[in-house]
């Protein structure tokens, strides 16, 4: 964790899932202006019984979406607290996916007996955008199109060796 400032939410206890990723939210404010977010993506929402493999082998294109709009919600907000003047109308942003393995992104997953390894190549990391990407200070409040547009470029990274 780098920098000053460390951010710890309150969205629920440490735990693994699909990898070992932990849950909880980190974030870390430094003096360059960057803001870096952590937050885990699954098991936030219970689907199935606690047993199931769904767990550790699906990851949920609902939730990417939910914690994509809360992040981009959350930093609109702090924009507006610490910039009411507007002086700052364009951000940049990407998307590290860690501990992927070799889980499957699914949209409304649902319990199964199988489930088949769906990140063919087995990538414990997954960089979302080429580049950082640029986002006005609207979408940041009103966000669905730039989530959408966020979850096609996922959807090409997870479905890239299958």
């Amino acid at each position: 964790m780098r920098g000053n400032q460390q951010l710890r939410g309150r969205d629920g206890s440490w735990g693994t899932a699909c990898g070992g990723a932990e849950r909880g939210v980190i974030g870390s404010a430094m003096a360059s202006s960057k803001l870096f977010m952590e937050t885990n993506i699954t098991g936030r929402i219970q689907r199935g019984n606690s047993f199931s493999l769904m767990h550790s082998s699906v990851i949920a294109e609902e939730d990417v979406e939910m914690i994509l709009g809360s992040v981009f919600a959350f930093v609109g907000k702090l924009y507006a607290l610490i910039d009411p003047y507007l002086r700052h109308a364009r951000f940049q942003y990407n998307a590290v996916l860690f501990n992927v393995g070799y889980c499957l992104l699914e949209r409304n997953p649902i319990e199964r007996n199988s489930y088949y390894f769906g990140n063919i190549e087995g990538a414990q990391t997954i960089v979302v955008l080429p580049e950082a990407r640029v986002i006005s200070r609207d979408d940041l409040n009103s966000s669905q199109a730039e989530i959408q547009t966020f979850m096609v470029r996922l959807r090409r990274k997870f479905n890239k060796g299958s």
